[in-house]
């Protein structure tokens, strides 16, 4: 933790992400509970994205608006080992509307340039590309806010499967406010469209263990 504190450029980044990796396999080997090997994995690793977003941050003059990177599916439940790849978004609040487009703009080099960093310090890029770098996933809040409706209006199977790893959302670095209403208003619309709940656990009882 003094580590990845301490670093002050990608390069020490890079290192520090290998030492945490090789420690958990030594906690692994020496019998460590897979639970709790998870829980420490996914909080060093939380610790090592906030840093490198931080890091990042400083190479770019960004919009003076509220934002906040958000982790989903197995970083967004702290289920996460030694191999992950990543699963990121950024959610951003334009002073107006109309002005999500240019805020998108001017975001997009920066998330992709964390992307970048992530991936060298050995957090592989999405292969179905759910990183903030994506335009489709660096959105202001009334995008995700309609995203997300859709999902759940139409729960056609790709709308499923967004569902089952975009819902496991939570802010990791910014402005929390946005996300916590977005979470808010998702837990109280979600339990109203029974079609995606049945759907939803319909494909739970499709995988065998």
């Amino acid at each position: 933790i003094a580590a990845i504190g301490a670093a002050r450029d990608l390069d020490a980044m890079i290192l520090v992400a290998d030492r945490v990796r090789r420690r958990g396999a030594e906690l692994f080997q020496a019998g460590m509970a897979v639970e709790s090997l998870c829980q420490w994995t996914s909080g060093l690793n939380d610790l090592i994205a906030m840093r490198v977003i931080e890091i990042m941050e400083d190479e770019f003059d960004l919009p003076a608006v509220p934002w906040c990177w958000l982790v989903f599916g197995s970083e967004g439940r702290l289920e996460q080992t030694f191999a992950t790849d990543q699963d990121n978004g950024l959610l951003f609040v334009p002073p107006e509307p109309g002005a999500a487009g240019a805020m998108r703009a001017a975001f997009l080099p920066f998330a992709q340039s964390v992307n970048e960093a992530l991936h060298r310090c050995g957090f592989e890029r999405c292969r179905g590309k759910i990183m903030a770098g994506n335009p489709e996933w660096c959105l202001s809040d009334r995008e995700w806010g309609a995203r997300f409706r859709h999902w759940l209006e139409e729960p056609e199977p790709e709308a499923l499967l967004h569902g089952t790893i975009f819902f496991d959302f939570r802010p990791l670095y910014g402005s929390f406010e946005p996300v916590d209403r977005l979470r808010a208003w998702l837990i109280g619309a979600a339990p109203g469209h029974g079609r995606f709940l049945r759907l939803l656990a319909q494909q739970a009882l499709d995988v065998a263990p």
